[in-house]
């Protein structure tokens, strides 16, 4: 725990551009006894200090060459604390341009970034990094990342996934290049001459050696709540049901794909399954994974948190489709607002965080960490995370492990679980 005299030593800054505009507000506690400089905590990375008022500040400035300090006046405790306003020039806003090209230079599509986008964004900014999709489906083809470009300079460069930008320019201009992925190769096979044909007719078809379904009658049926398991196996895929038209294999770099259509025999029986475009695979050979449970979509009021990383996007809530990810670019506590939920047998799969907008629920978190001291004002009572009463917490000081958000309103974690409090009874300090 914290114990003093917290609230007798905090140094109220008002942060402003040189114009006169407000950037934000904020508080930094003063060491009791502090007879060392400490410098004004700078709003954020696009920002300059210029110069400070401290005509409302009970603190002694001090000049020094790489700009204004402050110390306490008089270092054995008396009047401490106070108010001072710093200026500071801001850098520009910066834009920059992704244009998502095939090999032939035509448009895949394009992305522009700005500072509302990413506020590590600005001009003059260093070492700016920024992550491109790895890959791109568009017409039924998906495209493959290659290699990126500055327009400025045009020189191709070879790419993890990422471009880095030495020092941003007020605008930019990207140019990731894609290759589309050919489908495979099937190997060779001989024909299989129909008997009593003496000629290359149509009646001279391949076929695979093997069993076949019974052919007489198939019945077809759509198909939208199941998904079959390939193992990863680059099984022969077929343009029709009857599995007669061999026409490419399976991609081997996924093992679930969604059924679109089934065949059944004149048993009932299914023989073949239609995973889309009549691409249609041997039933014998693939697992059902799951009978698809669809999603229920309820209103919600959660806030989730990112935690810094690059979640992906999905246009709907059963995840099926990846359109893009959060533009999140490693702010500690990102909060996002969920407008409706998903769930599945009772548990919450997804987010809604906006138009065509879904996050898998596994993706984000309901609580973020954090550290300080948390001083509460008057008795309060602790909460459970779902927010159920708990014991009553004294007026005290207290260490802080996390945060969330409990009923719309911001809590603070002061132990375990059990050991919720809602933010706005108290003060919180950062660690």
């Amino acid at each position: 725990m914290y114990y003093g005299e917290v609230e007798d030593t905090q140094l109220k800054i008002n942060y402003k551009d040189v114009g006169g505009d407000d950037i934000k507000q904020g508080t930094m506690l003063v060491e009791y006894d502090a007879s060392s400089e400490i410098p004004i905590p700078s709003p954020g990375p696009r920002y300059t200090f210029d110069h400070a008022d401290w005509d409302k500040s009970r603190l002694t400035p001090v000049v020094t060459p790489v700009g204004e300090k402050y110390v306490n006046r008089n270092k054995d405790g008396g009047d401490k604390g106070g108010e001072v306003t710093a200026y500071y020039t801001t850098a520009p806003d910066a834009k920059i341009t992704i244009n998502y090209l095939d090999s032939e230079g035509k448009q895949l599509q394009t992305e522009t970034i700005n500072n509302n986008d990413d506020p590590k964004l600005f001009e003059g900014a260093v070492d700016y990094t920024k992550e491109l999709y790895k890959t791109i489906t568009k017409d039924n083809k998906t495209y493959t990342l290659k290699s990126w470009a500055n327009a400025a300079d045009g020189t191709p460069k070879d790419t993890d996934g990422t471009f880095t930008l030495e020092t941003v320019p007020a605008e930019t201009t990207i140019n990731a290049t894609y290759e589309v992925e050919k489908d495979p190769v099937d190997p060779i096979v001989p024909p299989v001459v129909t008997p009593g044909n003496d000629d290359d007719t149509d009646d001279n078809v391949v076929v695979d050696p093997g069993q076949q379904p019974d052919t007489d009658k198939l019945t077809i049926i759509p198909k939208d709540d199941m998904i079959v398991d390939s193992n990863y196996q680059a099984l022969p895929v077929y343009r029709n049901p009857e599995l007669t038209w061999r026409r490419e294999w399976l991609d081997t770099r996924y093992d679930q794909w969604r059924v679109i259509r089934v065949a059944m025999d004149a048993s009932g029986k299914i023989v073949a399954y239609d995973l889309g475009r009549n691409q249609w695979v041997d039933a014998n050979l693939l697992l059902i994974l799951q009978n698809q449970v669809k999603p229920t979509v309820t209103e919600s009021k959660a806030i989730v948190y990112s935690n810094g990383r690059q979640v992906p996007l999905y246009t709907a809530a059963d995840l099926s489709q990846q359109n893009g990810n959060l533009q999140d670019q490693l702010q500690k506590n990102r909060t996002w607002q969920a407008y409706q939920v998903a769930t599945k047998n009772g548990q919450i799969t997804a987010y809604k965080l906006g138009n065509n907008q879904w996050v898998d629920a596994k993706n984000v978190e309901l609580k973020a960490p954090l550290s300080g001291t948390f001083v509460l004002k008057d008795q309060a009572t602790l909460m459970t995370q779902e927010g159920h009463s708990m014991a009553a917490a004294p007026a005290d000081a207290y260490k802080v492990f996390g945060v969330r958000y409990i009923d719309g309103r911001q809590a603070l974690c002061l132990g375990n679980n059990n050991q919720w409090v809602y933010a706005d009874l108290g003060a919180y300090y950062p660690a």
